[in-house]
């Protein structure tokens, strides 16, 4: 008797754990998981063509706003925009001002990297929340 109580409790725990972990893994394989995977990865990738498209020597300013504007068109909403940089690693995200947002990457940190190098973005809304201006400048990390 003793023996299925001990059982029963495992089969619980079991069950629970599985719905746990079902639930969690639904949320990643549902079509807005796999489209906000999709936009991270994408918005990971430009990064990555912006600091491979060329290396800023001393306190020389690149200015990438036409590779940011591909990716984040005139009209993309706040949202989008906030969810395509969030939870990327090395980005930061300021928020500060209203119908502004400043994104900062950072590749690396000077005096421990070789080639530490920071993208920053402003992206200006307006009222609605829609995407009106894009600012960026790739800059070697001092």
């Amino acid at each position: 008797m003793r023996r299925i109580g001990v059982y029963s409790r495992a089969m619980w725990l079991a069950v629970s754990i599985s719905l746990l972990v079902g639930c969690s893994a639904a949320d990643v394989f549902s079509p807005e998981g796999k489209q906000e995977l999709r936009m991270k990865e994408q918005t990971q990738g430009m990064l990555e063509e912006i600091l491979a498209s060329g290396k800023p020597e001393g306190f020389e300013k690149i200015v990438v706003s036409d590779k940011v504007a591909e990716r984040f068109p005139l009209g993309t909403s706040e949202t989008v925009v906030v969810g395509a940089f969030k939870d990327l690693k090395g980005v930061s995200i300021y928020d500060d001002t209203p119908d502004t947002l400043l994104i900062r990457y950072d590749r690396g940190m000077a005096m421990f990297d070789v080639d530490p190098r920071t993208i920053l973005i402003t992206f200006t809304f307006d009222g609605a929340g829609s995407l009106i201006a894009v600012r960026a400048v790739h800059i070697k990390n001092q």
